[in-house]
């Protein structure tokens, strides 16, 4: 993740030659930075366009540093829900008509009761990217529309 110090508004965030008026918290930021450590497939984050010698009261230095610190507190809440082949997950296997007869699988975690769902790769119908969900996707499939967000996903595959 790459975060730019200039999304963050100038009142929470002074230190940036280029800070504006209107922007994120520093709250705001930090949430960010706790999703994003909490993401399994994060494996690295930079903090950029800090500049100390704006930053007369170090109040950037302070927010940055917050920011790391939600950052590690993500990493260290992760669940290890990225292998789907357990026994931690429930499988739904949905029948749609109009997806070459293919069915959708969704996958439902016993811990954190998340959804994902299952979406092929196009020009390799055989591989399948596991892609975040929601339970309203799951219950569209059930009325036999494709998702949106499997729609949006497939395209981006393609």
């Amino acid at each position: 993740m790459s975060f730019d110090i200039t999304a963050i508004r100038m009142t929470d965030a002074p230190g940036n030659a280029n800070a504006q008026p209107f922007g994120l918290t520093g709250e705001e930021a930090c949430q960010i930075c706790w999703y994003a450590g909490i993401n399994e497939k994060m494996t690295s984050v930079g903090f950029y366009e800090y500049n100390p010698e704006f930053d007369v009261r170090g109040q950037t230095a302070m927010v940055v540093a917050t920011m790391i610190w939600y950052f590690v507190e993500g990493f260290y809440n992760r669940k290890g829900e990225s292998d789907f082949t357990e026994s931690k997950y429930t499988r739904y296997i949905v029948p749609v008509i109009g997806n070459n007869n293919q069915p959708l699988v969704f996958y439902k975690s016993k811990l954190t009761e998340k959804w994902w769902m299952e979406v092929p790769y196009p020009d390799q119908p055989q591989k399948h990217y596991i892609a975040p969900c929601s339970y309203q996707d799951y219950r569209q499939a059930n009325q036999g529309e494709l998702p949106s967000r499997w729609i949006a996903t497939y395209a981006r595959l393609g």
